[in-house]
């Protein structure tokens, strides 16, 4: 999940009028954009999750973005995003993953034996296996959008502020 705080000189509560709406209008946009990342990182899958994005405007403003956990595909998003210590899967000789860490986006990955669905062999609990590799999408997202959001919103302060002042 990556959330975005920002901190305004002026408590947000107060962003009214034009400035409020243009800064209400740039934080959508910075949604849609970090969003529009995340389903990068689901290209290619047959089952995507859904993301959730939670805007709370306060004295701060906080932006929560992230795979929808209430869903298999949510939950599945989430171990490859950060990783698990374990895994019960053994996959397919030949198996390929989809998506390879440090990397904001999904490939075509590789199956070499037909009828095994996404790669696994079996599953069994009394043969722990190396845990899944953290893809780390959400600090990819985060490093790459935070500093860009800062930016963009005080644009969108001076752009509601355009004509307010002589």
């Amino acid at each position: 999940m990556v959330r975005i705080a920002i901190i305004p000189i002026v408590s947000a509560t107060m962003l009214t009028g034009a400035i409020g709406e243009a800064v209400e209008n740039q934080i959508e946009r910075e949604t849609k954009t970090i969003v529009d990342m995340y389903e990068k990182t689901v290209r290619t899958w047959s089952k995507k999750p859904n993301f959730t994005q939670d805007i709370e405007i306060g004295e701060d403003i906080i932006v929560d973005i992230g795979a929808d956990r209430s869903t298999d595909e949510g939950d599945h998003h989430f171990y490859l995003d950060y990783g698990t210590s374990v895994r019960y899967a053994t996959m397919v000789d030949g198996y390929s993953p989809k998506t390879r860490a440090n990397r904001v986006g999904s490939y075509g990955g590789k199956t070499y034996k037909k009828g095994k669905g996404g790669g696994v062999a079996f599953v069994s609990r009394s043969r722990p296996r190396p845990g899944i590799e953290a893809r780390n999408w959400s600090s990819l997202i985060h490093q790459r959008r935070s500093h860009a959001v800062a930016w963009n919103l005080n644009l969108a302060i001076k752009r509601g502020t355009k004509g307010l002042f002589i």
